[in-house]
Formats: structure tokens, sequence, C-alpha cells
């Protein structure tokens, strides 16, 4: 996991107590807008520059063209779906790692099916592989794609 492999990842973000414990659900809307501004957003934040890191190392130069991209154009898809964070109450960092972590690798993959010059069905579903590869503690390496040797697929 992220939050093991990279243990330095909120140097550069410091979160203060304040009225909304951790181990509160937000009971109205102002409590609501106050934890995703303060605890949510910066989370995410820190994460997809991470990833953003992560993707501008990815050797194809169309790959990471695709990879920044979808980080750019769908930056609201990790916003929204870390909110629930909130309600991990004391695990919102490792909830919001995880949120961010899966729904950038999901967003990547579609950019590449949409954009993809094939319409094989079998290469759609051979990338998509990556996320079942990707929730399987202790899996093997395998190679997803052999098309492409530098096709960024380790960064996934």
């Amino acid at each position: 996991m992220l939050l093991n492999k990279y243990p330095d990842t909120d140097k550069n973000i410091s979160f203060s107590p304040s009225k909304l414990s951790s181990k509160q659900v937000p009971s109205n809307s102002g409590m609501l807008m106050l934890g995703i501004y303060r605890d949510v957003l910066p989370r995410v934040r820190k994460y997809l520059e991470f990833w953003q890191q992560e993707a501008e190392q990815i050797p194809n130069p169309q790959l990471r063209f695709q990879a920044l991209l979808s980080i750019k154009t769908k930056t609201f898809h990790c916003e929204g779906g870390s909110i629930y964070g909130l309600l991990a109450k004391d695990e919102i960092e490792p909830t919001i790692c995880f949120i961010v972590a899966y729904q950038t690798i999901c967003d990547y993959l579609d950019n590449l099916c949409d954009r993809s010059t094939s319409l094989n069905p079998e290469d759609f579903r051979t990338l998509h592989q990556a996320c079942l590869h990707a929730l399987t503690p202790g899996a093997d390496k395998i190679d997803l794609i052999t098309i492409d040797v530098d096709d960024g697929l380790p960064f996934l």
C-alpha cells in the first residue's frame, strides 16, 4: 500500500485538530463542507501529486500522456469518491489513499480504452485485469501486455 511503501507522503501536509473530531461523521452540510475542504481535498491533492510524479516516469510517451491527462481531467472523480473517507473516521488517511489510487488506475485504464485504436474486447479485458491484479494481496508480478515492453504498466 502507498502508505506503507512511501511513509513520508504527508511530509508537506499537516492536519490540525478541529471541531470535527475524527470520530464524528458530519451531521449537517456545514460540517460536511468543513470536512471536505479541511480533511479530504488536501489529502486528495497530496496523493494525486504522488501519482502524477509516478506517471511522469512512464517510459512510453503516449501512455505517459494518457496517464497525465487522466489525472488532470478526472481529478473530480478522486475528490468526489474520497468524501467517503469522512465516514472512515480514524482510518481516513488509508481510505483516501486507496480511493485515489484505485480511481486513478480506473480513469487511466478507461482513457487507454477510449483512445485505443483496437476494437478487440479482449485487449480491454486484459488492460482491466490490472485492477484485479492490483487488489490481489501477494499476487505475483505478471506481464499484462507484451506488445510494448516500455508500456508503463509497472507504474500501475
